[in-house]
């Protein structure tokens, strides 16, 4: 495996309502045994270039976020 000399930051959109997926949030649909956000950030943070994930979410669902995401 090639040394990564590098990380970047990387910033993860997830603030959506889901008025256009039928009223469930994209990030919080279930993709497999965890939702498409949880997938998503367990794909990322298995990167060698990534340092540091960011997710932006819906100021009102912070602490469901962060308790949903701390159990992942």
């Amino acid at each position: 495996m090639k040394a990564t000399l590098f990380t970047v930051p990387v910033l993860v959109p997830a603030a959506g309502s889901g008025s256009r997926m039928g009223g469930i949030p994209k990030q919080d649909r279930m993709l497999g045994d965890a939702t498409l956000l949880v997938q998503t950030l367990r794909s990322l943070a298995a990167s060698p270039v990534v340092g540091r994930l960011i997710v932006a979410v819906d100021p009102d669902r912070v602490s469901e976020y962060e308790e949903s995401l701390g159990q992942a």
